[in-house]
């Protein structure tokens, strides 16, 4: 990460996604908590690079990585490092 920009929330965002995706996969085993651990710091790093009122007051280093593509993005290519 180049600059934080704003860490407030980032806890909550953290939270949010690791219980989002146990909850999708709706497992509790090593390899899917692995997996939810990083989603989760996937999704609360999204959160500390940018301020986030609407589409068009994101900035532009943030600009579209809040979508499923953009965590994807991040997300898919970690996914053997922790399986």
């Amino acid at each position: 990460m180049d600059k934080v920009v704003d860490p407030t929330g980032a806890g909550d965002t953290f939270a949010g996604g690791l219980m989002g995706y146990l909850s999708k996969t709706n497992k509790l085993d090593d390899k899917t908590l692995r997996k939810a651990l990083l989603y989760a710091t996937t999704v609360a790093s999204f959160n500390v690079q940018g301020f986030w009122h609407g589409p068009d007051s994101v900035t532009d280093h943030a600009r579209g990585r809040g979508t499923h593509e953009g965590i994807s993005q991040i997300f898919c290519p970690h996914l053997k490092e922790v399986t």
